[in-house]
């Protein structure tokens, strides 16, 4: 008697202010703890999208080597971004637009100082020129 594979975790939508992961594998493993030899494993987890509560960079050890993510309490699950997760970061976006601002007006004081350098150095050749008419062309 085989028994159905259990699946695991809530998808939710997609919200660009929160750190989430897309699930793309069918049977990607939930486990327990976020270790490869976890004997403790809970199910699948369900294809979509997930909130991330915690996150594990376990990349290095050579008896784990995976970054893991967390989106329920104890439970656990390896990344492969592309083949069995798709990270999806959070877009800070009030902080890129307050960036957008800094630099807009920043670019509208530049815009006025290369107005009043063009306005004292069109003045300047006109004073040159009036001077180089008045002398007779004696001065180059």
């Amino acid at each position: 008697v085989s028994a159905e594979p259990i699946y695991i975790g809530s998808c939710v939508e997609r919200d660009r202010q929160k750190h989430q992961v897309e699930v793309l594998h069918g049977a990607l493993r939930a486990r327990k703890r976020p270790e490869m030899n976890d004997e403790v494993i809970l199910g699948y987890m369900n294809k979509g999208i997930y909130d991330v509560l915690q996150t594990r960079d376990m990349t290095a050890e050579a008896s784990n080597g995976y970054f893991w993510y967390s989106p329920a309490a104890d439970v656990w699950f390896a990344r492969n971004d592309g083949e069995w997760t798709n990270d999806m970061p959070a877009e800070n976006t009030a902080a890129l637009r307050e960036q957008v601002d800094e630099l807009t007006a920043e670019n509208a004081e530049l815009k006025k100082t290369l107005g009043e350098v063009g306005e004292k150095y069109g003045a300047y050749r006109m004073a040159l020129s009036d001077i180089a008419n008045r002398a007779g062309g004696a001065i180059k």
